[in-house]
């Protein structure tokens, strides 16, 4: 069951369906139209079930009057019953004549209060207090304490890092104290740190985990960020762009999703360093099918090891690898369906008729002040044919946004994956393929050329996991992806035409099939004539990235101790083109004044008509290949130009990384260390190559699973800098208990 929950409460004074008005013109239109005008226009909010309730049947109501009586006349329209709960009107289907009609109910707010302890009897500060589908909630101060408003009948969840999260309805009390249990699973968890892993319970610097299953639900489209939205605190991810593929690589639109941990400290580069698998790379090509979990380090205690790069925090990302056992091959579709959000009744330009009126309200009002005002006033005879539409060619009524934007378009993506394996051999095999679309039309006027707006990749990755000997583990990561995106020309005059174009200056064809434009109107443009005759440009990459990692155990040396070799080379480059370059036909414009000619009349028609409008018509020459008299107009011919690489695209990167682990338990002492030396190259075009080098050690100690001490020294460096300030070195201390 699908059911829409929209709930906003809060201690402010609630209005009454009965006392709020509003004025509505819907004349046969969806009842989902109805819901979101009376959204955008009051603060009440609509819930109701997907199933039951048809969002399509038309209704209609031109009126102005309290919300109570437009539910009224709505409910014997549809055969629907409304109640208000709050600021929330519940819709469901009336089950009998009885049923019909609309109801209030307000619940009372009440005051609880409480305190939350651990197990211990001691006082838990930052409990985070909720209301599930609700704005509103609280923290509990130093001493656990805590209280909220809320409205009766409430349930109240409390949740705290490394405890269970509880729910708990209200029922009739005002006092709820609670004590919170110890989450031991949780504690237990491995997350994934800075060259290594650690106990959650061990962590001292700040540190969140995000599961893969909750990356696969949170990603929008291609781009791997979005999916970390919302997903952990300190996260900010910001997306500036909504061309498919998350980027648009030709430069001129956006960047993709932007991610800055515990805010921006800088108008320079803040985004945090993205190690996939270990290893530097970019986010935005990861497949969300092949992540098993990411982890976001936020402090510097956290970073400390990776130098200057981690300042702005720092992401790892690890993809899946297989388990022994039998094979399990999986196939998944996702079907997303997308609109225009909130750009519905309440936002819609206005028609042409009370355009005209508005605009010669204001011309009147400014006139004393700017007289040359008077020249853009609409005669009184032409707003009325405004108002009947009896001339839509000379006084058209034109939606610039409908007629550029679908009402929904479709993204697809399909991913196959297969994992399993032996005592020897493990693997996790997978091939995904992302149809990301826009919801910008595009005219099909050459369908051996045309370009649209959409973004496509395949992605494969394939983990294995080699038991050479019951000490020696060897570990290849083999992935690539594959992905071409259209982008269409028009450019800002078009766009600036889909949101600010009039409805009344044009239409968008005559009847001959001529397009409409009118040079003379001020940034007034035929956004369909500019985005369907526009050029096109498909921008394309591919990558290759590997990773071979060889693990050796040394427990019969020294029990606990064990190294690593790891090996990364990883190939990526763009390409230009396919562009195509379409020079439109001639476009025209008959003035509106062709109606106070004497000669003209609603009966006049055929060539008489013709030739009337031509007097009025003046044409407008897109572009001109001058013919043998140097005078005759013929387009130019559609021209295409091949696809190739673009210079200094190419990208190449090597990484050399040593490094030794240890971990041993003495009775109720805990410790561990790692060392390690990395060495990184990275080439891009035929530019000199950058080096970079780090040296990296962390110690940590923890006492009966109460009281931890972690140190992190790196020293870090890179040829960018004069010798003498090629390295520089960190120390970081850190005591929890």
């Amino acid at each position: 069951m699908c059911t829409v929950l929209l709930a906003n409460t809060g201690n402010a004074q609630r209005n009454s369906i009965e006392d709020v008005k509003l004025t509505l013109h819907i004349d046969g239109k969806s009842l989902a139209k109805f819901f979101r005008q009376v959204e955008n226009k009051t603060e009440f909010k609509f819930t109701y079930n997907h199933f039951l309730v048809d969002l399509d049947q038309k209704v209609t109501v031109v009126d102005t009057n309290t919300v109570y009586k437009v539910l009224e006349s709505i409910s014997q329209q549809t055969q629907l019953s409304f109640v208000q709960v709050n600021e929330n009107i519940h819709v469901k289907p009336a089950t009998s004549k009885s049923d019909k009609g609309v109801g209030i109910t307000q619940l009372a707010d009440v005051t609880i209060s409480g305190t939350i302890k651990d197990a211990m009897g001691e006082p838990i500060p930052g409990v985070a207090i909720s209301i599930p589908g609700a704005a509103v909630g609280t923290v509990t101060d130093l001493e656990g304490r805590y209280s909220l408003t809320i409205p009766e009948e409430s349930t109240l969840v409390f949740s705290f890092i490394g405890y269970e999260t509880q729910s708990i309805p209200i029922g009739g009390r005002s006092v709820i104290n609670v004590t919170l249990k110890e989450d031991i699973a949780s504690l237990d968890e491995v997350v994934v740190v800075g060259y290594g892993t650690q106990k959650k319970e061990s962590l001292v610097g700040a540190i969140s985990k995000v599961e893969g299953d909750r990356v696969r639900l949170g990603v929008q489209g291609a781009d791997l960020g979005t999916s970390l939205r919302g997903s952990t605190p300190g996260l900010t991810s910001m997306i500036s762009t909504g061309v498919p593929g998350g980027v648009d690589y030709s430069g001129r639109n956006g960047e993709n999703a932007q991610l800055l941990i515990r805010g921006q400290s800088t108008w320079n580069n803040s985004s945090p360093l993205v190690l996939v698998d270990g290893i530097e790379r970019d986010i935005l090509n990861v497949d969300p099918n092949a992540v098993e979990s990411i982890s976001v380090l936020k402090d510097a205690s956290a970073t400390a090891v990776f130098g200057v790069k981690g300042a702005n925090g720092v992401i790892l990302i690890t993809t899946k690898r297989g388990n022994e056992g039998r094979a399990v091959v999986t196939f998944d579709t996702k079907t997303t369906f997308k609109n225009i959000s909130r750009m519905q009744d309440g936002q819609r330009p206005a028609d042409s008729y009370p355009a005209v009126q508005t605009m010669n309200n204001a011309i009147l009002n400014e006139v004393q002040l700017r007289p040359n005002s008077w020249d853009y006033i609409y005669p009184q005879e032409w707003v009325e044919h405004f108002k009947t539409n009896d001339y839509p060619y000379y006084f058209p009524n034109v939606n610039w946004r409908d007629e550029n934007l679908k009402d929904y378009t479709i993204d697809q993506t399909y991913n196959l994956s297969a994992s399993g394996g032996t005592k020897f051999v493990k693997y996790f095999t997978t091939v995904s393929y992302l149809n990301e679309t826009d919801m910008l039309k595009t005219l099909n006027v050459d369908p051996n050329s045309t370009i649209e707006n959409d973004f496509k990749r395949l992605n494969i990755r394939s983990n294995l996991d080699f038991q050479l000997t019951p000490t020696t583990m060897f570990r290849v990561g083999l992935a690539g992806y594959f992905f071409d995106q259209g982008v269409r020309g028009g450019g800002d005059s078009a766009w600036r035409g889909v949101w600010e174009s009039s409805p009344e200056i044009f239409p968008v064809q005559y009847p001959d099939g001529t397009y409409a434009r009118d040079e003379g109107a001020y940034l007034m443009t035929n956004s369909v004539y500019d985005f369907g005759y526009s050029s096109g440009q498909h921008w394309g990459g591919t990558g290759l990235n590997t990773d071979f990692t060889l693990a050796q155990d040394l427990g019969f040396i020294l029990k606990g101790l064990s190294v690593e070799a790891k090996l990364g080379y990883d190939n990526s480059s763009r390409t230009s083109g396919k562009t195509t370059y379409l020079d439109g036909p001639l476009t025209k414009y008959i003035s509106k004044s062709i109606v106070d000619d004497p000669r003209f009349s609603s009966d006049l028609s055929g060539s008489a008509l013709s030739n009337l409008e031509e007097e009025y018509t003046t044409w407008n020459i897109a572009s001109r290949t001058p013919g043998a008299d140097g005078y005759d107009w013929t387009p130019y011919p559609t021209r295409t130009f091949s696809q190739s690489i673009l210079t200094n695209s190419t990208v190449r990167s090597i990484l050399y990384q040593f490094q030794a682990n240890y971990h041993a338990d003495f009775g109720k002492h805990n410790v561990t260390g790692l060392g390690l030396v990395s060495r990184a190259e990275r080439t891009i075009g035929s530019v000199f190559p950058t080096f970079r080098e780090d040296w990296v050690g962390r110690v940590t100690y923890g006492f009966d699973d109460r009281y931890l001490l972690e140190a992190n020294a790196a020293y870090n460096g890179s040829e960018k800098f004069a010798p003498e300030y090629r390295f520089g070195f960190s120390l970081q201390q850190l005591l929890d208990g």
